[in-house]
């Protein structure tokens, strides 16, 4: 688009450079004297719209110039004030939006004390005073994504998070149990035999279970999930695959995800970490048993002479469920005393998968890794080149560009970048009856908003979700974008409901995902998807092309209302770190009642959900083209072609 149609008569253009050089000219944002900041565009833009006397009709456009435009540690936070904006890139030039804090100026000297050879450090007080720093900085090159030092080493852009890139299962002599604690708060209803005065009977499920709303928080799961959750899995009434342990651990109040862990010290594939100096702040990733999720606990303390670790409240809150025992879950735990001859029938341990640990300064061995100590803001790197040193960026933000309550506003031919990783942050929840947990988060956040327009973008390498449709959102257009090296999810939704009541319509509707490119996903996080789709209804997805991902390519987590359309999609290279899935999964454990079956009348009949024309290869560890789980009901799937699926 020439800038003879962006700025017209009935549209102000605001431009904005990505030099950060000081200048002398006065700087007004017109094109021969840009902003040096989008920030300053936007206050720009704010005070054209009191100028124009809030005319409606009246677009600012505010134009980014090629380069690398940092936000300096403060997201973009766009408001009804900013409705009828256009950010955009400058035609035919390359955009970047940054998340992270140029490391330009840092100087970097060899570390030699207790370190391998090729280990550099620099010290970032002075570059990150004023900053609030997140969770889990992460550090990027114009063209690489560093790693956290880990062990087992492995590039998690390249090889998967199993084999010898883990530890053994075995490894671990037993992972410690919460104390128990107090039963959560139940919310319970029964629409086949007692359904609330004015509420129409539900009855049409053979499963007694899926004619009943269930729910649980506070209690024990506030410890992992937090004071604000409402997990189904929580519940005193759970269905479903192995939903026996999750409904034992709610009415007992015994939570069965781990505070801490037991090794086998004598095991030389441990001793790296038996040896650390420090193991506190570091992160383990382990395997829930049946690779349906990634569950991450933070350190608090090493006690080397016992061989064990303590890890921080809140633990594995990034898998919305718990974990088996081995007196619960035969499937799994050869080295269960069920499984051993002979047999001890009372052992109670808690079964995990594979594990490995990062964020630990002893591990920083192999070129690609970093460690931030963020005692003293030194950061240590082990450069793939020197050159690198010179082109690096810290992720400090977690979100970038921050739309709530807004209309009319379009993001168009930019690039985004430099993302913090969130999979250490508070918020992970289960939203509805899936076996998915969440975070209301993304590179774009957008909530309570309507008319929002992304399209031409490129995502690359984020370390949490790219975008994420939050609460109530209406005709979000997510077009022609790439998506590329995520550390979780490309898109997601998450909307709001009074418990089984949907009809006040408080979550996304009319979303339009259509010609994305969305691949290596999941980098960190791998219960994620190219779309990720919880309580919101009437999306379509359409002819977009998806792959190289460790779970589904679309996961629906329950049925909120319906009428969604997958259509003309290209799927393939799913489920390749995980099982018990396909390339399109689905679940629908909990009813919800809603008016958009005829517009009108509450019902817990949704509009049909349609899957057609889609070409979809369930290769790697898809079991189905389409895995329609637990509940699954309400779908029309017809005329797609299926390559090395089971079944649908």
């Amino acid at each position: 688009v020439s800038l003879n149609i962006l700025c017209t008569n009935a549209s102000t253009c605001i431009f904005v450079s990505a030099t950060t050089e000081s200048s002398t000219q006065e700087q007004d944002g017109s094109r021969n004297r840009p902003w040096t900041s989008i920030h300053q565009a936007l206050h720009h833009a704010r005070f054209l719209r009191i100028e124009e006397n809030d005319n409606d009709d009246h677009n600012v456009v505010v134009l980014l110039r090629h380069g690398v435009h940092y936000l300096g540690g403060k997201a973009l936070r766009l408001s009804e004030v900013d409705n009828n904006l256009i950010l955009q890139g400058f035609p035919e030039e390359e955009a970047w939006i940054s998340g992270g804090i140029s490391l330009r100026d840092a100087v970097f000297q060899p570390a030699t004390l207790d370190h391998t050879e090729g280990v550099f450090v620099a010290d970032l007080a002075d570059l990150l005073k004023g900053h609030l720093l997140p969770k889990v900085p992460s550090l990027f090159t114009t063209s690489r994504r560093y790693f956290r030092a880990r062990y087992p080493n492995g590039d998690p852009e390249v090889t998967f998070l199993h084999g010898d890139r883990t530890i053994r299962p075995e490894k671990v002599l037993e992972w410690t149990k919460p104390r128990p604690g107090i039963a959560p708060s139940f919310t319970f209803f029964d629409f086949a035999t007692n359904p609330p005065q004015g509420v129409p009977i539900k009855n049409d499920s053979t499963m007694d279970g899926y004619n009943q709303y269930a729910s649980g928080h506070g209690g024990a799961c506030s410890e992992v999930w937090g004071d604000e959750a409402d997990s189904y899995w929580c519940s005193n009434s759970s269905q479903g695959g192995w939903a026996e342990v999750d409904r034992e651990c709610a009415i007992s109040g015994q939570m069965q995800l781990p505070v801490g862990m037991a090794y086998n010290r004598s095991d030389d594939s441990v001793g790296p970490i038996h040896n650390a100096t420090s193991l506190e702040g570091g992160f383990v990733f382990a395997w829930h048993s049946q690779s349906w999720a990634m569950h991450m606990f933070e350190i608090t303390s090493h006690t080397p002479t016992n061989s064990t670790m303590v890890f921080a409240k809140g633990g594995g809150k990034q898998g919305g469920r718990n974990w088996c025992r081995c007196d619960q879950c035969t499937y799994a735990g050869g080295w269960c005393g069920q499984r051993q001859t002979p047999p001890r029938d009372d052992d109670t341990r808690l079964i995990g998968g594979e594990w490995m640990i990062e964020n630990v300064k002893d591990f920083l061995d192999q070129p690609g890794e970093y460690f931030f100590d963020k005692s003293n803001s030194h950061l240590y790197i082990k450069p793939n080149s020197t050159e690198d040193l010179n082109d690096l960026t810290l992720g400090m933000l977690t979100e970038l560009v921050d739309l709530r309550n807004v209309e009319n506003i379009r993001i168009q031919d930019l690039s985004f970048r430099d993302q913090a990783a969130t999979f250490m942050d508070e918020g992970w929840s289960a939203p509805s009856g899936g076996d998915w947990s969440l975070r209301r988060g993304g590179a774009i956040f957008i909530e309570n908003s309507s008319n929002v327009t992304v399209q031409g973008c490129n995502f690359f390498r984020l370390d949490g979700n790219a975008i994420f449709l939050s609460r109530k959102t209406r005709h979000v257009q997510i077009q022609h974008n790439q998506f590329e090296w995520i550390g979780e999810g490309a898109i997601a939704t998450w909307g709001d409901t009074d418990h089984y009541d949907a009809t006040a319509g408080e979550f996304p509707m009319y979303t339009l995902i259509e010609y994305n490119v969305m691949r290596e996903l999941g980098i960190y996080e791998k219960q994620s998807s190219a779309v990720g789709h919880s309580k919101a209804a009437l999306t379509t997805i359409r002819n977009n092309i998806m792959f190289n991902m460790p779970r589904a390519a679309i996961n629906f987590n329950d049925l909120v209302g319906g009428g969604d359309v997958v259509e003309g999609n290209l799927i393939f290279n799913t489920c390749r770190e995980s099982g018990d899935h396909g390339p399109i999964n689905s679940w629908d454990r909990q009813p919800f009642l809603t008016t958009l079956r005829d517009g009108k009348t509450p019902s817990f009949d949704p509009l049909p959900r349609i899957i057609r024309g889609n070409f979809i290869i369930a290769n790697y560890n898809a079991a189905q083209g389409v895995d329609n789980d637990d509940g699954s009901s309400w779908f029309h799937i017809h005329h797609n072609l299926f390559y090395e699926a089971e079944g649908f």
